[in-house]
Order: C-alpha cells, then structure tokens, then sequence
C-alpha cells in the first residue's frame, strides 16, 4: 500500500510541476500566417506589446512563430526595448519547426518580355520609378536567387591599389575606384 501511495503521490507531483511550469514557461503564443489573423511582423510586434502593457508583473515567454510564407516588409522593422524581454519575460521571435518563412524587403519586377539581342535570349522589364533609387543586392526568380552577371566569369579580378578613399560604409561610400592588373578588364565591344 506504501508503495502505491508513494507512486500516486510521485505522479502528482510531476504533472503538478509540469504543468505548472510549462503554463508559466510560456506566457504568450503569436501565430503569424499570412493567412491567419495576424498576417504581419508589424501586427505581433503590437501585440507583443499590448501583452506586456497588459501584464506587468507577468513572467514567462512571449513566443512569436512565423508560419509557412513570406513576409514582405515596406520598411524597416524596428525593435525597440519595448518589443523586447526583461528579466521577468522573455520575448522569442521564432519559425515554426520543419517550415519555410521568409522576411523579404524584396521589390517584385512585373511585365517581363522576351526579347533577342545579338542573337542571344534575353528578358527585360521596365522598372518603375520607386525602383530606380534602390540598390540591387540580390535578385531571386520565382524564389530562387539567381547569379548577377559578372566579369570574369570564373575566378576573380585583382586589384593593385585603390584610389580616391573617402569614407568606411562598405555598400555605399569607401574607394571610388581601384586599379587592376594590366589586361584583366578589356575593352567592351558594344558599350
């Protein structure tokens, strides 16, 4: 009879400490979807928010999980300390295991033609205006990064020195120029 006793007493304990601490493990779970009720990173960022100004002695965490598809961003997501943990809550923005979610500040090209130039295939859209000051960095087709042209088309060019250095932001500003070794880069016959 002790033995039965002390069993149940054991299994009470653990499904009390489990449970306890699981409930109390998570405070919040954000189920973003791009077909669910909250379809952005900008709508749980708000709830996040609403849930911490709404629980303030609350301890636990605030799970946010990215479903299945991509996320298109118009402008930059901004964290603050207030969309973050503090030593009572934790805030965990996360993909949901074993699916695919994209955040993508991607700009989509449309109207692409066909079209033949020097006897090769080519494909050519006409880009709006928004698009003209942007910055290309990478270039996907139909979700799957394709390679920019570049010179040469195997291995890498040199440089020999640089010239005209005028700051350190590597995207934008640094060297203004660089010289190659002599008969890297040949003169282009149709520019």
């Amino acid at each position: 009879m002790k033995t039965v006793c002390r069993f149940t007493l054991a299994l009470l304990l653990i499904v009390f400490f489990y449970s306890d601490s699981s409930s109390a493990a998570d405070l919040a779970n954000i189920e973003v979807s791009p077909k669910g009720d909250i379809q952005t990173l900008q709508l749980a960022k708000i709830k996040v928010q609403e849930i911490k100004a709404n629980n303030p002695e609350a301890e636990g965490t605030i799970r946010v999980t990215l479903r299945k598809g991509v996320y298109h961003l118009n402008e930059a997501l901004l964290l603050g300390p207030e969309d973050g943990g503090s030593e009572k809550i934790q805030v965990v923005y996360e993909g949901h295991p074993g699916e695919k979610a994209i955040i993508s500040g991607g700009l989509a090209i449309s109207g692409w033609k066909e079209t033949k130039k020097d006897g090769k295939r080519l494909w050519v859209a006409d880009l709006p205006d928004e698009f003209r000051s942007k910055v290309f960095r990478e270039f996907y087709v139909n979700g799957d990064r394709a390679e920019q042209a570049r010179l040469p088309e195997e291995g890498l060019y040199y440089f020999t020195d640089v010239i005209d250095v005028s700051g350190e932001d590597k995207w934008n500003n640094g060297s203004l120029g660089a010289k190659f070794v002599e008969g890297d880069i040949q003169d282009f016959k149709n520019l």
